[in-house]
């Protein structure tokens, strides 16, 4: 987690946030003139490592899912966080089922999840209700 520049003195820490499967995100913290990291200011960072991985996730979710679902298909996974099937989904939005299916297939990759349930759980996330 330190940076060690010599004579043991520490003047930067670093926290690996995970990211996308096979990514990492890395959080330098740098200190100016004065005093250098110590063991406690490891702890306290290694405290709040869990928090800042879960500030870190929610931003991403919120940031790519407002932007990037069409009107459509928003419309379409509002229908899916109420239960439907994706027969009634083709029913009450006039589309046979494949092009739902398909739909959601689009919906999934834009999201950068696998199911519905990820699906509605990221536009629950992103306030998109």
């Amino acid at each position: 987690m330190g940076i060690d520049y010599g004579g043991g003195r520490t003047r930067a820490l670093m926290v690996y946030l995970p990211d996308e499967p096979g990514l990492s995100t890395r959080l330098y913290l740098w200190r100016g003139p004065g005093r250098d990291f110590d063991e406690r200011d490891r702890l306290v960072l290694t405290l709040l490592r869990p928090h800042l991985i879960a500030a870190y996730r929610s931003a991403e979710r919120r940031r790519r899912a407002p932007s990037a679902l069409t009107p459509r298909q928003l419309e379409l996974l509002q229908y899916v966080a109420q239960g439907y099937t994706n027969t009634q989904i083709a029913r009450r939005m006039e589309l046979s089922e494949g092009t739902v299916r398909t739909h959601l297939n689009h919906i999934y990759e834009r999201l950068g999840v696998t199911s519905r349930t990820a699906a509605v759980t990221t536009m629950s996330t992103a306030g998109l209700e």
